[in-house]
């Protein structure tokens, strides 16, 4: 998953992909010239929400996505694709968002064929 990040009018040409391991607000903030100060309050006041949220939540549906589209990949696997560092972070993330954990989505899903 990757798009571009666009905060209050400001976009830059940057695509900012959400699956890198590493990504930090710097990184985002250096795409777009400017600091991470500025960043972080627009992501806040736009989003509601800070910057680590914001990221995990994208990983989160990138990752139901790929549960969807390719079932029979390992929840490991889908972690590492969707930018997670551990299956722990994955798990305490997806359960944040979902309120559940990935194998008990991942069951639901596929039982009802409907979206959790």
């Amino acid at each position: 998953m990757t798009g571009v990040l666009l905060l209050g009018g400001l976009t830059c040409g940057t695509v900012v992909t959400v699956k890198r391991k590493d990504l930090r607000i710097a990184d985002v903030a250096s795409a777009l010239a400017t600091n991470k100060t500025y960043v972080s309050t627009i992501i806040n006041n736009i989003s509601g929400m800070g910057f680590s949220k914001l990221i995990n939540g994208h990983r989160v549906r990138h990752a139901q996505a790929m549960m969807r589209e390719h079932p029979e990949m390992p929840l490991a696997d889908v972690a590492d694709a969707s930018g997670f560092s551990s299956m722990t972070t994955f798990r305490r993330n997806f359960k944040a968002v979902t309120g559940m954990n990935p194998a008990e989505w991942k069951a639901i899903d596929s039982d009802t064929g409907k979206i959790p």
